[in-house]
């Protein structure tokens, strides 16, 4: 049997392309398989989908994020908590408020390639697309869904792990003791190396850090902290050069 392929190129305001083959590719990536697969459809349903305000709050997103934000932050905290028991309270902290962050579960969002399949009013889809902030809520309604349909925070751990696990050391050791940031300028200018790290403010108020070796872009990072993003990009620097931390 054809697959039926979604548009990839905006995203879509009609059910009837969530077909069940594109239900089963968002289950191959999100790596799990719905019963009631009405929850994961909800999950991207952007309230401006519906018109009337009971649609609104009954059907769309909405009232799954709310619950998400809150599974989401209860599963990093323990995760942090239980990996890392060397960490005082302000480290732990700032390592869960930037790995929950907006920014971040919206880049999650853009690198799973679930963008295409937001369900969105016609006046609201480039918005959407663009918006950390629909992206962010998005991504907490996922982890509501599959929470409402198994009844199990495992599936949860699973999804938030699979998604954000690799965030939970490198983030504790960018805001740790270690200056990844000044091993690497040390270094370049020991070696006499053409090397340039430069941070900028983007428009959504994150930051993005490149790191240039002879005018070339050899690392960058975005976060919505700039020290982790300048810190992320060194660690990125240092790697890509071979040189040992």
């Amino acid at each position: 049997m054809t697959k039926t392929k979604l548009n990839k190129s905006k995203i879509t305001n009609d059910y009837s392309l969530f077909t069940t083959d594109i239900i089963a590719d968002l289950e191959d990536i999100i790596q799990y398989k719905f019963t009631n697969s009405s929850l994961l459809t909800r999950a991207l349903t952007h309230a401006s989908f519906f018109h009337t305000k009971n649609s609104i709050t009954l059907n769309s997103y909405e009232r799954l994020e709310f619950f998400g934000d809150s599974i989401l932050g209860y599963i990093v905290a323990k995760e942090l908590y239980t990996k890392f028991p060397n960490a005082n309270v302000g480290e732990l902290t700032k390592a869960k408020s930037y790995i929950v962050s907006k920014n971040t579960l919206a880049d999650v969002i853009n690198k799973l390639g679930l963008t295409k399949y937001i369900f969105a009013g016609h006046l609201q889809s480039q918005a959407c697309s663009s918006s950390t902030k629909v992206k962010s809520d998005i991504f907490e309604s996922i982890i509501c869904a599959i929470y409402l349909d198994s009844r199990d925070l495992t599936n949860c751990e699973k999804f938030v792990n699979l998604t954000l696990g690799h965030f939970y050391s490198s983030t504790l050791k960018a805001l740790s003791n270690y200056d990844y940031k000044s091993t690497l300028l040390e270094y370049a200018k020991k070696n006499n190396m053409n090397l340039i790290l430069s941070t900028n403010k983007n428009d959504d108020d994150s930051f993005l850090s490149k790191i240039f070796l002879n005018d070339n872009i050899i690392a960058e990072y975005t976060s919505s902290n700039k020290s982790i993003a300048s810190q992320k990009a060194s660690e990125i620097a240092l790697k890509v050069l071979n040189i040992s931390t």
